[in-house]
């Protein structure tokens, strides 16, 4: 991809991170991704509260994995 633009030395890298969150903050996490933001409005408020349910019920902490994908390059000289 950086190719096409003169860069050169064109590395991938990743990084897992794992974080962990309470019931409130999961949800506040999740409202953020496009699956949740276009669901209707009594369909969002039953699945956010049968989450936040589940997550209290397993002592209201849960870890969330992420990879953090990281492309780098080099502009040529």
């Amino acid at each position: 991809m950086f190719l096409n633009y003169g860069f050169k030395d064109l590395e991938y890298k990743e990084w897992k991170s794992v974080g962990k969150q309470d019931a409130v903050k999961y949800i506040c996490y999740i409202s953020t991704h496009c699956e949740y933001i276009i669901l209707d409005k009594p369909y969002k408020t039953s699945n956010c509260a049968g989450i936040r349910k589940v997550i209290v019920d397993g002592g209201n902490e849960t870890a969330i994995t992420d990879t953090i994908p990281s492309y780098f390059a080099r502009r040529p000289l």
